[in-house]
């Protein structure tokens, strides 16, 4: 699958500055999502963890068996980022707190990370829209730990 024209150019203006930056930041394991990491630096923000409460142990046959249910849980350092387009449209999309707070300033990063979420929908059989594939982000509206609504 092509990537986005725009998305190569983001990421090779990135590198043009020496900055990091995730392309793939979602980890899939039997077709369920199963860790996001910041598309800034790399680290974990969200992944699956155990549910105490929900958990079964058994015995059988001499041998204890624990059977666990798993949640995709936000960890402390998530948090999610309002993006403003310059068409007035907005798109939430998460990171980790230190970079979600200190290196969404930087435009190149800021068009990386609407753009590395256009190739992971598309990763996902996504259709992408004319609309979602050329609008441009202008700049962070919000910083959070949970966006409700795009506002």
């Amino acid at each position: 699958m092509a990537k986005l024209q725009r998305h190569v150019k983001a990421l090779q203006a990135l590198g043009d500055k020496g900055s990091s930056f995730v392309e793939d930041y979602c980890t899939f394991r039997n077709r369920e999502l199963w860790e996001v990491r910041c598309k800034g630096c790399g680290t974990i923000i969200r992944k699956m963890l155990p549910i105490e409460e929900l958990s079964v142990k058994r015995i059988v046959r001499g041998v204890t068996l624990i059977q666990e249910r798993l949640a995709l849980a936000c960890l402390a350092n998530y948090r999610e980022v309002l993006i403003a387009f310059d068409d007035g449209s907005r798109h939430v999309t998460p990171m980790c707190v230190e970079c979600a707070t200190t290196r969404l300033q930087d435009k190149d990063l800021l068009e990386a990370v609407y753009t590395a979420d256009l190739e992971q929908w598309k990763r996902e059989g996504a259709d992408i829209s004319e609309v979602n594939a050329s609008r441009k982000p202008n700049r962070v509206a919000k910083v959070a730990e949970q966006i409700r609504g795009n506002k």
